[in-house]
């Protein structure tokens, strides 16, 4: 199956350049003006986002939520500590802006074939963090990752608590944060560490 890809970059040469470079992986290359709505829409996507604002560091965030979706930040000042921050947010790989198109392909296969590339230091910094709890989870959102934790789908809990699936996501990334987390799998870690949940 051909990859589903995306880039969203404000440069139209920028995007055509990674596509162009992308080429020789046969993925179907999209350019979404909502690139939110894209990830939504099929499963097993790619995103490629380029971080320049505020507005898009909550867009990684939000992407970075999604279990079916893998991005990889483009940062136009990758440093240590960005690459920390985008990591932390939910990325999967992460790339300069001006990096050559031999090391966005290397990343691009890396993640194809579902391996995460993240820099030593990086990993370091991100598996020496302490759980940062503030506020404690309540007994329904303690249920809801138990539910997670046993393999239940975002749709499921949604479900089975009333909400739509959308506000699900919203609802579970308070959740985290109450956790010292932004992803799922780190919640749950996190809440099973505390005792909180079996």
């Amino acid at each position: 199956m051909r990859p589903q890809l995306a880039i969203s970059d404000p440069l139209p040469v920028y995007r055509l350049g990674v596509a162009a470079a992308l080429v020789d992986f046969g993925a179907s290359v999209d350019t979404p003006s909502d690139l939110h709505s894209w990830c939504l829409d099929v499963p097993d996507r790619l995103a490629v986002l380029t971080v320049l604002t505020n507005q898009h560091w909550l867009l990684l965030e939000e992407l970075g939520r999604l279990p079916h979706v893998s991005v990889i930040a483009v940062l136009a000042d990758s440093n240590a500590d960005a690459e920390f921050r985008a990591f932390n947010a939910g990325a999967v790989g992460v790339v300069r802006r001006d990096a050559e198109p031999e090391e966005f392909r290397r990343i691009v296969a890396a993640i194809l074939e579902g391996c995460a590339t993240i820099p030593v230091p990086v990993l370091r910094r991100l598996i020496s963090q302490e759980p940062n709890v503030s506020g404690a989870p309540t007994s329904s959102e303690l249920a809801w990752l138990s539910a997670l934790a046993a393999g239940a789908t975002v749709s499921d809990v949604a479900h089975r608590a009333g909400y739509s699936e959308r506000m699900m996501f919203r609802l579970l990334a308070e959740v985290y944060r109450k956790l010292g987390t932004s992803r799922r799998i780190d919640a749950v870690m996190t809440a099973k560490k505390l005792g909180l949940i079996e």
